[in-house]
């Protein structure tokens, strides 16, 4: 974690306070510009995506260390935004389709980007000499203990957030009932 402290990191929304807090310096860059930026030497890492996405902007020519989980974004959902006026005036087979169409959407995009990354890590490690690290849990603690800060200093700004934030805390207490009993390990063999 001491290494993390001083670090010019391209770095988005909430994650990026957690990581202002670490020590790092966070800085928001669009896709196409971090490449150029890391090349340069203007930021020295960065959080981006997938390891497929990865490897299609070209980062394992610069950056040649990838560290895993991504403990701010498990997973990315996209969103259809329509107008709101216009979207109640669709008929309602209309209304039907975009609901079917988004939601088969998320379906293979989840599938998708599950089935292509790890190909994609094993790709970056024996083609173009990137290692794989994944953070300890000492280590995760410390971005969460961070995070935990974030969504106090948060919650106490703005109503919204707070609302959410408690109401994402309660579901996931309520789902640990589920998840804890339905949860398996990799394996149980020894």
């Amino acid at each position: 974690m001491e290494s993390l402290r001083g670090l010019k990191m391209r770095f988005f929304g909430l994650g990026a306070k957690v990581m202002t807090k670490i020590g790092v310096s966070t800085q928001l860059l669009a896709g196409a510009d971090i490449y150029p930026a890391l090349e340069r030497g203007v930021i020295d890492a960065t959080e981006f995506s997938m390891p497929n996405m990865d490897i299609s902007l070209g980062f394992y020519q610069i950056a040649k260390n990838n560290y895993y989980p991504g403990w701010h974004q498990q997973i990315s959902i996209g969103e259809l935004l329509t107008n709101k006026a216009k979207h109640a005036a669709l008929h309602e087979s209309y209304k039907s389709m975009l609901e079917i169409g988004c939601k088969a959407n998320m379906i293979t995009e989840y599938a998708e980007t599950e089935a292509l990354n790890f190909p994609a890590m094993q790709k970056m490690k024996s083609e173009y000499g990137v290692t794989n690290h994944r953070w300890t849990d000492d280590q995760l603690a410390v971005f969460e203990k961070a995070w935990n800060e974030v969504v106090v200093e948060e919650s106490a700004r703005d109503a919204t957030f707070k609302e959410f934030a408690d109401s994402f805390y309660e579901f996931r207490k309520g789902y640990a009932i589920w998840g804890e009993a339905q949860a398996l390990k990799s394996t149980y063999l020894k």
